[in-house]
């Protein structure tokens, strides 16, 4: 069974140590020292009981920035049901879609 009152020891690469609460750490590749473990996960997640010994942080920016860029007319379209209602929606999703394609054609041809 997991005690969370223990006290937990690890040394980072220069040899200090950390004394501290028994969690999830590891060694940070930028500047060696221990660091609190954070986890993305999804909503479901992180809303629910938390159970582990790490932090949880949302999941963000998980596609190429071109592919963002690309679906953004989308963004007010719910995609569950993938249909655009009325003729507001057109007129929002063209109007986004014009400076979406330059930016695209720029930004590819860099």
């Amino acid at each position: 069974m997991y005690d969370s009152n223990t006290v937990s020891r690890y040394r980072d690469i220069l040899d200090r140590e950390y004394k501290g609460q028994n969690d999830c750490r590891y060694i940070s590749p930028k500047d060696g020292k221990i660091k609190a473990l954070v986890v993305q996960c999804v909503d479901d997640i992180l809303t629910g009981e938390a159970n582990g010994t790490w932090k949880r942080t949302y999941i963000r920016n998980v596609a190429p920035r071109f592919y963002r860029l690309a679906l953004w007319p989308f963004s007010h379209v719910d995609m569950r049901e993938g249909k655009l209602e009325t003729q507001d929606d057109w007129i929002q999703l063209i109007l986004k879609w014009i400076p979406t394609s330059t930016l695209l054609i720029v930004g590819v041809s860099i």
